[in-house]
């Protein structure tokens, strides 16, 4: 039929009255009104609360699922907990205990990777807003475990935490070059001490040679 809306609504512009759409709205004295169909709106003004019992079916532990991209308007402040997409795509806390990790070796990136690492200027194309980063692109070159990727198997971005092992091995790699060269450099100085003792000890024999001999030598 013709296309209807609410009394006092505006219509949206679906011929069909935007169906499958579920519309909610609190007592506010406000229109919230659909814009397509299929939709599920909801507006709580005191929050909204999403539990489940344990009868729920489905993955234990997942009691609210989004099949899609989650978009979060505004965040709370001042936090302390770094968030993490664990293997199962449930928000985590990140982690970093042993308990989650099988065969611990020593990292072999160290001072060298991090000169290949090319920190870029760059703004973003859907905001224009200046940052500063990495090319995930460039950073997969060096070691493919220092970026993610998408569902599709594209570079998505670059493990920046993870750079910190990369930088801890090459601030120990100089430190162990340090203790080389001061070593190294102790070393000359004995071996330098050693051969003015040495040039001092043939000065005195050729001066007592000299005064023996009641005249000087040609040098």
């Amino acid at each position: 039929g013709a296309q209807q809306a609410c009394s006092g609504v505006a219509a949206s512009g679906d011929a069909d009255g935007d169906e499958g759409s579920f519309v909610w709205a609190d007592s506010q004295d406000a229109d919230f009104v659909s814009t397509a169909p299929d939709q599920f709106m909801v507006r709580t003004s005191g929050g909204a609360v999403f539990t489940a019992n344990s009868g729920t079916s489905g993955p234990a532990g997942n009691r609210l699922r989004v099949d899609g991209t989650l978009r979060v308007d505004t965040l709370g402040t001042a936090g302390s907990t770094t968030l993490c997409r664990n293997s199962t795509n449930q928000l985590a806390s990140c982690s970093s205990s042993a308990r989650y990790k099988d065969a611990i070796t020593d990292l072999e990136l160290g001072l060298a990777a991090v000169l290949r690492l090319r920190a870029v200027g760059y703004r973003w194309k859907t905001s224009g807003e200046a940052d500063v980063g990495f090319v995930a692109e460039e950073v997969a070159a060096i070691d493919e475990r220092l970026v993610t990727r998408n569902a599709h198997g594209d570079i998505e971005g670059v493990k920046y935490d993870q750079l910190s092992a990369l930088l801890a091995n090459a601030v120990q790699e100089l430190a162990a070059r340090e203790r080389l060269a001061a070593k190294e450099l102790a070393g000359l100085a004995s071996e330098h001490a050693v051969l003015r003792a040495t040039t001092a000890a043939q000065q005195a024999r050729l001066d007592a040679l000299e005064a023996r001999l009641g005249g000087r030598v040609t040098r």
